[in-house]
């Protein structure tokens, strides 16, 4: 049985802008080091279309054939780090356990598997909740041109309605986007309520589950909770909740808040142009 050491790596095209993606997996064998890529021309498109039309298969065998320039641990660990740009190594190695060269590559295949293979989109859905906000945000959205049904538009610079988080348990957002990592948009509209029932805490308590899960799915991506409310002080129990899992709470009779949002959209979308933030219906 043998211990091998790996670095995950990622495309980072920007280092200002952050973005990045899963690229795939460097090993250190006895043998020298194995490079194991695998990138999406439509997902490395969403993230630079530069990139998009670059061979990844013949840049893996040039990248592999520089680290192996060297059979000094140390020096293929810094030209891991200084030579394969837009790849970026993590800090820390991985170790895998094999007991030969078959399992290896299973090890190996099942990692990338895990880490860098974009899941499959499930068969099923979760229905959107019919609230007027979440309606109003379709609207918006559609009339900017930048919204689908079609989870696979998430590569094509569109922001896509039931965007599967954790399909194994039924989580799905109400919209997600893509620029490498994925960002995520619940709504929570608390408006025309004199209580809290218990239907609306659930709803909140689902919201907050789905947010946290998404973090764990990509690190880097942004959660936003889009709230309405004509009374905050019925509101804020589940306010509070969902504030805790959101990284930006927009909310929506807040002119600033509507225009923060269509400002990250625009962005995050890489549009020509502004975004005219969300109406007020």
């Amino acid at each position: 049985m043998a211990v091998y050491d790996y670095f995950l790596l990622r495309l980072v095209p920007d280092q200002a802008r952050g973005e990045r993606l899963n690229a795939g997996i460097a090993v250190f064998t006895p043998a020298g080091v194995r490079l194991h890529l695998r990138l999406e021309a439509a997902r490395v498109r969403a993230l630079s279309p530069v990139l998009a039309g670059r061979d990844w298969a013949q840049q893996a065998a040039v990248f592999e054939a520089r680290l192996n320039q060297s059979q000094d641990r140390r020096m293929q660990e810094f030209l891991l780090r200084t030579a394969l740009a837009p790849l970026v190594p993590d800090e820390r190695a991985g170790q895998l356990v094999a007991n030969d060269e078959a399992e290896l590559e299973q090890r190996v295949t099942a990692l990338i598997d895990r880490f860098v293979a974009r899941p499959a989109a499930p068969r099923r859905r979760r229905e959107v909740g019919p609230t007027k906000l979440n309606h109003d945000v379709r609207q918006w959205l559609r009339r900017a041109r930048l919204f689908s049904t079609n989870p696979a538009d998430i590569t094509k610079r569109r922001v896509v309605a039931n965007y599967p988080i954790a399909a194994n348990a039924s989580l799905f957002a109400e919209f997600a986007l893509q620029n490498g990592a994925i960002h995520v948009i619940e709504t929570l509209d608390l408006r025309g309520l004199d209580h809290l029932s218990a239907r609306r805490i659930d709803a909140a308590a689902y919201k907050s589950v789905l947010l946290d899960q998404a973090k764990e799915v990509s690190p880097e991506g942004h959660r936003i909770a889009i709230v309405a409310s004509d009374d905050y002080g019925v509101a804020r129990p589940a306010l509070t909740m969902i504030g805790k899992y959101a990284d930006d709470l927009v909310t929506f009779e807040q002119p600033a808040d509507r225009q923060r949002l269509a400002n990250f959209l625009a962005e995050a979308l890489h549009l020509s142009g502004e975004l005219a933030p969300l109406p007020v219906q």
